[in-house]
């Protein structure tokens, strides 16, 4: 099974060619990854409102990918869980080591992090989410041009 849900914030989007202080690096070109705490399955496209609760900054490659913490407001499990420190540190733990290890059965290295590996809190997250919602408004409605998409080669 899966660690998480795994899914997506509409609305923001990653800017590859902003920096982040905190990393070092621009985005990924694409939406914040929201990683629901909850048990419970989610079905595909399935939209929800959630509660956040932390973010962790992925450097995959070159590229910051943030994941959001987030529990689903609507389940009675995590209706205690409010804040970062409510999630076991266990779980946040196992959430670093599984995205720095997920790529290297591609054959690819290991991933690193910015923030110096640490889940950072509420506050922090919904900035980023700010701040990456304010790029796709760019995108969206003028101010950015499209960023092309590099494709791997098979």
């Amino acid at each position: 099974g899966s660690l998480v849900n795994y899914g997506a914030i509409a609305q923001t989007w990653e800017h590859p060619h902003e920096i982040h202080p905190d990393t070092g690096e621009g985005g990924d070109n694409d939406p914040i990854d929201a990683l629901q705490l909850n048990s419970a399955p989610c079905r595909i496209g399935e939209v929800m409102a959630v509660r956040v609760l932390g973010i962790f900054a992925l450097v995959d490659n070159i590229e910051t990918d943030w994941k959001v913490l987030v529990v689903r407001v609507t389940d009675p499990a995590t209706a205690h869980m409010k804040y970062i420190a409510d999630v076991p540190a266990d779980k946040k733990t196992d959430l670093i080591e599984w995205f720095r290890k997920y790529k290297t059965a591609e054959g690819k290295g290991l991933n690193r992090f910015g923030l110096d590996e640490k889940v950072m809190g509420k506050q922090y997250a919904m900035r980023v989410c700010e701040e990456t919602h304010s790029h796709w408004l760019k995108l969206r409605y003028g101010g950015t041009k499209p960023i092309p998409i590099a494709h791997e080669q098979a």
